[in-house]
């Protein structure tokens, strides 16, 4: 009985691991300027961001920091010029907080 029991138990815990994974859609980083919105410690904050993104017409991505925050960035770019260029349009939208900001991956901050 503990053997089935233990076994169950680990069943169980790797089903949670596999769905926590597939429930935290983090960006594969092609690009090398990202325009971050926010950083967040609690899933559903990034979550909220990730979904007023979306309503907004971008698509938006989330980038895990080594420090356990999550990045929501609303659109990554192959120069900093056209990140910064990015960036003033993002302005315009009232979804825009006054602390965005640009992110190079070359900080290596991120995971």
């Amino acid at each position: 009985k503990q053997i089935r029991d233990s076994i169950e138990m680990a069943r169980l815990d790797s089903i949670r691991v596999a769905q926590e994974q597939q429930s935290l859609p983090y960006a594969k980083l092609d690009k090398q300027f990202y325009v971050v919105l926010g950083s967040f410690k609690k899933d559903f904050n990034a979550e909220n961001m990730v979904n007023a993104l979306n309503g907004a017409g971008y698509s938006p991505v989330r980038i895990a920091l080594k420090n356990g925050f999550d990045m929501v960035a609303a659109v990554g770019c192959n120069t900093l010029q056209e990140a910064c260029g990015e960036l003033k349009k993002i302005e315009d939208n009232d979804l825009c907080p006054y602390d965005v900001w640009i992110y190079n991956i070359a900080q290596g901050l991120h995971e």
